[in-house]
């Protein structure tokens, strides 16, 4: 008997006794203080059995409140805002030598390029749903979905017959496309252009998953995966595979891809660490490991994975949510697991995250449970040292306590700083981290109003920019700017605010989104959608639909320095009478009152001009 034979007969066992087996938060724990490879197929579906008769379950925290680094830009296009710079981040509109990349919708999904130079356009039809894109040195890389309905002929001629691969149908799947570019130059007429004329370069597929995020580092490209079913219907473990161009089966990861990745609390899925190179038509490598990815951070020379999850070791009343980070180094296009971090408290994205000599850095709140936040919450900046030679890291600092009772809204880490403010508490906290050891807090200051949005102005964290909801007594409304320097005083650093921009015109709260790739840092120019209340109308088949009064909010400060800032609130500069704030709202298309441009997603500038990238359409201001 084979030994994929023997895999699957092992596994249709371990299927019938899944029947037997509930999932829940009590059972033993096992603690495994290093990653590890499973021997054989049997093994891991040993280990999947043991998993689903009573262990620990996931808890994910999505994006969380917004900020950071800018990701650069000169010229006349504007670059995604990213959060290290250096390491590119995919996004759902891409600007490229005057030319705009983004999605249209209609009877069918569409890639749209838009030339600013004359806006004309140009579509390249997708038999898939596109998600995000990179466009590098005249490459067009395409992230994106595509659900395989019922079982095709064509896909599983060259399917080895010793394995069942029914669960391919009726799955989630992830595509990615490459697209050659080199006909799209500055002289080039797009409406002279057709689709074919940017070939379709290499697709590289990957069944059963779904997309969490990448990054790219020059010509390497790194994609972050989690899988959809553990099982097919068949009771086999589901184990990862890619396919070529073709469609046609290239093979499973070997078993000594696969590994076990170390925390408390396990989670049924797989997540698969892929990388590839733009520059050469090389093979794809593969990593899976049995684990969780809810918020990926990465360095030039770290990967790091991090999830939530319920601690699962006490009643049910006293859980408390945990923090697990796992840490890859990366070596060119090769990612290698080194050690990973097990401590309470919640993250609510990667912009909580920061690597800085040799300390990893966490902003976090503890004290959560089953309830949600209690009065014994606080949040905390730690510390933990990478060098250490122990699989898991030790934590080597940490802050005093803030906000009682409250989670954190938005951070910003910058140099030796660290701005934090927290959920429904008009504090903004700035942390010292020169000494990873002595983590401190330095200064705090109460604001009329929610920062969610926290931006470094001059990148050394001396000047910070707060975005969000303003305070009407106890109720969040309008939009609140404010800036605030770190002032060195006799008493020690203070943190003060001392700029101000506050618009309570709008109707209903107002929807900042939770994408900090969806802030613009342009040349001076920082620009954020936003959308205020939610409206029903009556279309002409008198239908019910949705509106928004939707828009973004420029600030305009070129001509305008950190040096022209008082050093104390008492001098607070009003923004609006300094001319620099704009609101650029845009709510129907002239030619048709029922076209909007519902929820303004991303601001772009391309050409020196600005452009509300919406649903369907981009509109330039």
């Amino acid at each position: 008997m084979t030994t994929l034979k023997r895999c699957a007969l092992m596994l249709c066992i371990l299927f019938g006794l899944l029947g037997l087996a509930s999932l829940g938060c009590g059972g033993r724990q096992e603690n495994i203080s290093t990653v590890k490879n499973f021997e054989s197929y049997e093994d891991l579906g040993n280990y999947v059995g043991r998993l689903v008769k009573g262990q620990g379950f996931s808890l994910g925290f999505g994006c969380g409140a917004p900020g950071s680094d800018p990701g650069g830009g000169s010229g006349g296009d504007s670059q995604t805002t990213v959060q290290t710079e250096g390491v590119d981040e995919s996004d759902l509109v891409k600007v490229d030598d005057g030319f705009i990349f983004t999605v249209s919708y209609g009877d069918s999904a569409e890639i749209a390029i838009v030339n600013a130079r004359d806006n004309k356009t140009l579509f390249i039809p997708c038999d898939y749903t596109p998600v995000e894109f990179y466009v590098w040195q005249k490459k067009l890389v395409v992230f994106g979905t595509y659900y395989l309905g019922g079982q095709d002929d064509s896909w599983s001629t060259d399917l080895p017959g010793d394995f069942d691969y029914a669960d391919l149908w009726d799955r989630n799947n992830v595509r990615v496309s490459v697209y050659d570019l080199s006909a799209l130059t500055p002289e080039a007429d797009l409406s002279q252009l057709s689709a074919s004329d940017l070939p379709l370069e290499r697709t590289v597929m990957v069944p059963n998953a779904e997309f969490v995020t990448t990054r790219r580092i020059e010509n390497q490209v790194f994609l972050v995966l989690r899988s959809v079913n553990l099982f097919n219907a068949h009771g086999q473990t589901y184990v990862p595979r890619l396919y070529d161009d073709a469609g046609n089966f290239e093979g499973m990861l070997e078993i000594e891809d696969l590994f076990l990745a170390p925390h408390d609390g396990r989670n049924l899925q797989f997540v698969y660490l892929l990388s590839f190179d733009l520059s050469a038509r090389t093979a794809v490598r593969a990593q899976a490991y049995f684990t969780s990815a809810d918020m990926v951070y990465m360095t030039e020379d770290n990967l790091y994975l991090a999830f939530c999850k319920y601690s699962t070791n006490l009643p049910a009343e006293e859980r408390r949510i945990q923090t697990t980070v796992l840490r890859f180094a990366r070596d060119g296009g090769e990612l290698t697991y080194c050690n990973y971090l097990l401590t309470d408290g919640f993250l609510t994205s990667s912009l909580a995250l920061y690597e800085r000599d040799g300390a990893l850095f966490l902003a976090l709140t503890t004290g959560r449970t089953l309830s949600g936040v209690t009065a014994g919450s606080r949040t905390y900046v730690r510390a933990f040292d990478l060098n250490s030679p122990e699989t898991r890291l030790a934590e080597c600092g940490e802050s005093e306590g803030v906000g009682a009772g409250y989670a954190v809204a938005g951070v910003s880490f910058s140099e030796d700083s660290c701005y934090v403010t927290t959920e429904r508490e008009s504090m903004v906290y700035l942390f010292d981290l020169a000494d990873p050891a002595v983590t401190h807090l330095i200064s705090q200051k109460r604001t009329m109003g929610i920062n969610d949005y926290l931006f470094d102005l001059t990148g050394d964290g001396t000047v910070m920019l707060g975005i969000g909801q303003n305070k009407i007594g106890n109720t969040l409304r309008g939009i609140r700017v404010s800036i605030y320097r770190r002032v060195e005083t006799e008493e020690g650093d203070q943190l003060t605010e001392v700029a101000r921009y506050l618009n309570n015109d709008l109707e209903r709260s107002v929807d900042l989104g939770q994408d900090y790739k969806a802030f613009l840092a342009w040349n001076g120019r920082y620009v954020f959608p936003f959308r205020s209340g939610r409206f029903f109308y009556l279309d002409q088949q008198q239908m019910p639909y949705e509106k928004y009064q939707s828009g973004a909010l420029l600030l305009d400060f070129t001509g305008f320095s950190a040096d022209d800032l008082p050093l104390t609130s008492e001098e607070l500069v009003d923004l609006e009478d300094f001319g620099l704030v704009h609101m650029l709202a845009y709510e129907e298309i002239p030619d048709n009152p029922y076209a909007t441009l519902d929820v303004v997603k991303r601001t772009v500038a391309a050409d020196g001009k600005l452009y509300l990238i919406g649903n369907d359409r981009a509109v330039c201001l």
